[in-house]
């Protein structure tokens, strides 16, 4: 090899080296190649995630309807958060059944209507989050209390099914004593 070939040959192998260690870029999920993130995301059918949505709203209004607190914790995946509106907030499945069976014996549903405003799915299509809003009728101290409000859930896909793993929701309804008042 001629002398003066040397320092580009070097660069050649130099750059060659170079690229051949470098990593594909991460994505959304973070360890799986574009082509990869690109097959899952075409997998992914946000529409039956929808259906999917919309059948564990039924569910939920099924449940509080019927005051059936294990039925409506069994929509809830064994380490879910729900955090209701003038409540603490349950963490587990267990302590989900215990504070909604609570709140059925004290305030039971005898109207509820959910509605799904909007629903997404993560690309890799094992999460799903959803909002929507709410009107219900309870029965509190033997009278008839009308509330609606909004609500936001995030659900994981545990083979198939999908459960909720982090629930909320809050009333429209004013507290006693502020209506007329614009919140902060």
């Amino acid at each position: 090899m001629p002398k003066h070939a040397l320092p580009l040959y070097a660069a050649v192998v130099a750059a060659a080296l170079i690229a051949g260690c470098q990593q594909e870029p991460a994505t959304e999920t973070g360890s799986t190649t574009e082509t990869e993130s690109t097959e899952v995301a075409s997998a992914v059918d946000p529409a039956a995630v929808r259906q999917a949505v919309e059948d564990a709203v039924a569910g939920w209004e099924s449940a509080a309807l019927a005051g059936d607190a294990a039925a409506l914790a069994a929509l809830y995946a064994e380490d879910a958060v729900l955090q209701p509106p003038n409540a603490p907030k349950a963490v587990g499945r267990a302590a989900i059944e215990a504070d909604v069976a609570e709140m059925f014996a004290a305030t039971p549903f005898t109207a509820i209507d959910i509605v799904v405003d909007g629903s997404e799915v993560s690309t890799s299509g094992d999460i799903a989050w959803a909002h929507g809003s709410y009107t219900s009728t309870n029965t509190v101290n033997g009278a008839p209390y009308e509330d609606t409000g909004k609500w936001l859930s995030v659900y994981e896909n545990y083979d198939g099914q999908w459960l909720h793993v982090a629930d909320t929701w809050n009333s429209d309804t004013p507290l006693p004593g502020t209506e007329g008042t614009s919140n902060p």
